[in-house]
């Protein structure tokens, strides 16, 4: 028998009628070209906001932190870079040579920097397809990462009857985002947001605790209470503004406190690379 699908043109947005109508098809919001493109410019600017507005923040707690004791620092950094540079003659080592063979230690956190800047594009691009089949109004649905379908046996979606009397696709399968399987769905995706960042925080976390240990110990205890505090009011409080829902604690752990630890990493790496007195 054969079997055709239904063809469903969609209409402009002035004339749309209301938007779960639109939605039943394949369970995402419809997005006129118009909307896909603006989404796609606000996601661009987002992202351009979040690469560097953090870190100016995140370089002005650091400054706060370093120059105030600047002279022990630069000390701690000295020491640093007599006793670890490779090839250098260790403990023994003269402080005149951090100027000369040991500031190529440096460039050991200077690259810790840039593998933190990678980090955090690969985190953000995925934002510029996000805005193309979500709005930034769609609540909990902003919480999917992934986006499935059911496949059928030649690898197109089953159609099926409707009410109507057409075949229809099957919709997108998205996270339930209702009662307590919803919390758990949520809470599990705060969990895979900490997995995106841990393979580089826990090296800035070691590599700046060298010369500010005390300092990053307060930071890291800061940051596990936001970082708890994030996965409980996004699992009950879900996608939103709000301190029991997910934005304020992700602004504090990811926005002022992370940033830090990258910060101090690059104050010590171009201490070392020109060299301290």
């Amino acid at each position: 028998m054969h079997l055709a699908l239904s063809v469903v043109v969609m209409p402009k947005k002035s004339e749309r009628a209301d938007e779960e109508s639109l939605m039943m098809d394949h369970g995402l919001p419809y997005l006129t070209d118009d909307e896909k493109d603006a989404g796609k410019s606000a996601a661009c600017r987002t992202m351009i906001v979040l690469l560097f507005a953090p870190r100016i923040l995140g370089f002005c707690i650091a400054a706060c932190i370093y120059f105030p004791a600047r002279a022990w620092y630069d000390g701690a950094i000295m020491r640093m870079a007599l006793n670890f540079q490779a090839g250098g003659s260790g403990a023994g080592g003269a402080a005149a040579y951090v100027q000369g063979d040991y500031l190529q230690l440096g460039f050991l956190f200077l690259a810790l920097g840039v593998l933190s800047i990678l980090v955090n594009v690969l985190n953000l691009q995925p934002m510029n397809y996000k805005s193309m089949i979500m709005k930034s109004d769609s609540a909990n649905l902003r919480s999917n990462m992934i986006i499935y379908k059911v496949a059928g046996a030649d690898g197109d979606r089953h159609p099926v009857p409707a009410l109507d009397g057409n075949l229809h696709r099957l919709p997108y399968v998205v996270m339930e985002d209702d009662g307590e399987v919803g919390e758990y769905n949520r809470a599990n995706r705060a969990l895979q947001h900490f997995n995106e960042n841990a393979t580089v925080l826990p090296v800035l976390v070691l590599a700046s605790g060298f010369i500010f240990p005390l300092t990053v110990f307060i930071l890291v205890c800061l940051y596990a209470i936001c970082r708890i505090w994030y996965q409980i009011a996004y699992a009950e409080g879900g996608f939103g503004m709000g301190c029991c829902k997910h934005f304020v604690p992700f602004m504090l752990h990811s926005i002022v406190i992370a940033p830090v630890f990258e910060m101090l990493v690059w104050i010590i790496g171009v201490r070392m690379f020109f060299g301290v007195y």
